[in-house]
């Protein structure tokens, strides 16, 4: 038995004709390409903040590094509210800060003195909220004691 298929004009699929995209379609491409680009931005404004916030951070700690060792060359006796005013602006580039140094002494001369130096970096930038990227250290010196090889020969 031989078994013949033919087909009939009938059981023919016709090609439709291409329909291109609806309305819905569309409207539904543009809201997820909307959401999509709603969290790019905010996730790189969260970046570009960190990142200023950061470099903020980077130019206080240079600061704080060259104040303290500034104070730390000043010989003892030059550890004054005159050489290190309470208050003073520096620019370092494009990094404007404000220093504050409060100055403690304690001890005389004939014991030795220790003085305990506490140093502020506070940025400057015209943004309000910068300046609570503040740094403070606290470092201590003392002098030798009257009458040592390192100290004062006469007290």
């Amino acid at each position: 038995m031989i078994y013949s298929f033919q087909s009939s004009p009938t059981s023919r699929a016709v090609p439709r004709p291409r329909r291109g995209l609806s309305l819905v379609e569309m409207m539904v491409a543009v809201m997820i390409l909307g959401v999509t680009m709603t969290f790019v931005g905010h996730i790189s404004t969260g970046i570009a903040q960190s990142n200023r916030k950061s470099d903020i951070i980077a130019k206080r700690t240079f600061a704080m590094q060259q104040q303290t060792n500034v104070v730390g060359a000043l010989p003892f006796a030059s550890l004054t509210a005159t050489i290190l005013p309470p208050t003073k602006n520096f620019t370092l580039g494009d990094f404007t800060y404000t220093r504050r140094v409060s100055i403690t002494t304690a001890g005389s001369v004939s014991i030795g003195q220790t003085a305990r130096i506490a140093i502020t970096i506070v940025p400057q930038t015209g943004i309000p909220a910068d300046t609570l990227l503040k740094e403070s250290l606290t470092m201590y010196r003392s002098s030798p004691i009257c009458g040592t090889s390192l100290g004062v020969v006469t007290c």
